[in-house]
């Protein structure tokens, strides 16, 4: 079925436009394949090869950014450093781009342990329960992450290869999600941390050489409870959405949007039901998230209005809205075709049957672009993704029906180029 509002189509970039890549990248070769999908007739672009465990960053956070007028996709690999990289540690990880045009990639730092212990064969796994480590800041052309162990936070200048120290965790210390916003104030960081049975959110400000101006705990759990899925509210770094896990089983779970100014309060929405992978709108004005049942909902904290605004015969699992929020991407998973043990996951993996679908909100139409390889645990999931100006889809599939390695893609939203 025909998207009823198509964006534009892909555009190619001549040589006239290619800009110099920053001297500090050091090229790690082209994996880039092209199929077409038996069943939707759409070009699907493989980035990468599918001979390592290649990840997106988080979906509420940005895997998308343009340096010296290119457009890339910054990811992390479970692959060995390049050559000229230097030797590679086990188990450490690499933050990589792909320039999304010619599907050359680059290799820019790796995440390694970079604190004591870091010998604990748990950490030397390439594919662990404390996934994301990196995320992109395409206003500051910084990524920031934390390293393998999650002690220490680091940023890294992507124009200039420098990296910076950010923040070294209290003892005992394992932050989770990190969010991130950057304006003419600098830039401010804010993930929640699990200490001493406690949960904290923590918010770093910093100026714009990445200099600490601040920091403070902005809100903090009772013993035996649970703070996640952090993301500070686009156009707006003094309201977060965070995610509260509670009661005697960490059944109960409430969905909160934090205000952070002083006297800022929290705010409950769509007490009592569920709602999965909520995200924030790219506009900043609404929330959306999925019921599990096929239905998209929307909450608006300036008038505290819930509306339910579709209902689907697929359920999805992780969404995105486009900039204009029109759109929405979603991944999508049915039989299970494969469950055991596989080199590079802790415990179990399992690969779904799966598709990536992108809805027009306003017509109620959805429309299938690729069929996929559904794979968990984290963090290979799909978590499909916008570019900033909506002409491309990024997500990742799972490489092969019984092995732990995963491929990235890149898709074109709308009609495709002739």
């Amino acid at each position: 079925m025909a998207m009823l509002v198509a964006l534009a189509a892909c555009q190619r970039v001549t040589e006239a436009d290619r800009k110099s890549v920053p001297a500090a990248w050091i090229p790690a070769g082209n994996e880039m394949e092209r199929i077409v999908d038996a069943e939707t007739g759409r070009t699907v672009r493989y980035l990468t090869s599918g001979r390592s465990i290649d990840t997106i960053f988080h979906y509420h956070n940005t895997t998308w950014g343009v340096i010296h007028g290119r457009d890339y996709l910054f990811f992390e690999s479970s692959r060995d450093r390049p050559p000229g990289a230097g030797a590679t540690v086990p188990g450490e990880r690499q933050v990589m781009a792909a320039d999304i045009e010619t599907g050359d990639l680059y290799y820019l730092t790796s995440i390694g342990y970079d604190g004591a212990g870091g010998d604990d064969p748990w950490f030397r796994q390439v594919n662990t329960p404390v996934q994301y480590h990196a995320f992109y800041n395409d206003t500051a052309k910084t990524l920031f992450y934390f390293d393998k162990r999650r002690t220490r936070l680091f940023a890294y200048r992507c124009l200039t290869g420098e990296r910076k120290l950010l923040r070294t965790m209290p003892e005992g210390a394992i932050p989770r999600e990190l969010s991130h916003h950057a304006d003419e104030q600098g830039v401010r960081l804010v993930y929640p941390y699990l200490l001493d049975g406690k949960h904290f959110i923590e918010v770093l400000d910093l100026d714009g050489d990445l200099n600490l101006l601040a920091s403070a705990i902005v809100r903090e759990s009772p013993p035996g409870e649970a703070i996640n899925h952090i993301s500070i509210r686009p156009g707006d770094r003094d309201t977060i959405l965070y995610n509260r896990v509670h009661g005697t089983a960490l059944t109960e779970r409430q969905n909160l949007v934090a205000g952070l100014r002083p006297g800022g309060t929290d705010v409950e929405f769509d007490k009592g039901r569920v709602v999965d992978h909520p995200v924030w709108g790219r506009r900043g004005q609404s929330l959306y998230w999925d019921d599990n049942e096929g239905g998209l909902c929307r909450f608006t904290p300036a008038s505290g209005v819930v509306e339910r605004l579709l209902k689907l015969p697929q359920v999805p699992v992780h969404n995105q809205l486009s900039s204009d929020e029109r759109l929405w991407v979603y991944d999508t998973r049915s039989s299970e075709i494969f469950s055991g043990e596989v080199p590079g996951c802790i415990g179990p993996a399992s690969n779904w049957q799966g598709a990536i679908h992108v809805c027009d909100i306003t017509a109620g139409v959805s429309e299938k672009y690729a069929n996929i390889l559904w794979a968990h645990p984290q963090p290979r999931h799909p978590h499909p993704q916008f570019s900033a100006d909506d002409k491309h889809l990024a997500f990742v599939t799972g490489a092969g029906e019984k092995d732990a390695f995963t491929r990235i893609v890149v898709m074109c939203v709308g009609h495709e180029p002739r």
